[in-house]
């Protein structure tokens, strides 16, 4: 007949018979699932038990979940930031285009307008009306004479 053995009773078996090994109280990292099979004799009958104590975590395992746990929740934070701050660059990139976009046409505008601004009959009509200019007479025209030296290109003189 199969019966549970408290740990009291597991202790004191095992600590007769030597056959299971625990490790010291004062490593509690090292605690681990002991199953001993035990084999008495008791009145002529054979008796088979099995202590199964429960797994204790210790601080090394805690120590592990732990770290794990805030692995786990810093990946997240970092996941949600970079999506957070993509979300944000796509709003900045649409603002960024659409100023892109008003001073495209404010330049189309403003080569349209220098362009008519260079038009000879514009100039000419804007230094008659606002400067008072007008078509130069024949006696208005000063000659100037320049003779024109020739250089060689080496730089000596022909």
């Amino acid at each position: 007949m199969n019966r549970r053995v408290s740990r009291k009773e597991s202790a004191a078996v095992s600590s007769e018979k030597g056959s299971v090994k625990r490790p010291p109280a004062f490593f509690p990292i090292f605690r681990r699932q002991v199953s001993a099979r035990v084999t008495e004799s008791l009145g002529g009958r054979a008796m088979s038990t099995t202590n199964s104590v429960s797994k204790d975590i210790g601080i090394f395992h805690l120590l592990i979940i732990c770290l794990s746990l805030i692995a786990a929740a810093a990946g997240m934070i970092y996941h949600l930031h970079v999506r957070f701050e993509g979300v944000r660059l796509g709003y900045e990139a649409s603002e960024q285009r659409k100023i892109q976009t008003r001073l495209m046409l404010k330049r189309r505008e403003l080569r349209l307008e220098l362009a008519s601004m260079k038009e000879p009959g514009r100039i000419e009509d804007e230094a008659r009306e606002k400067l008072g200019m007008g078509t130069p007479k024949a006696e208005e025209f000063v000659h100037i004479n320049k003779t024109k030296k020739v250089v060689s290109v080496s730089g000596g003189a022909l």
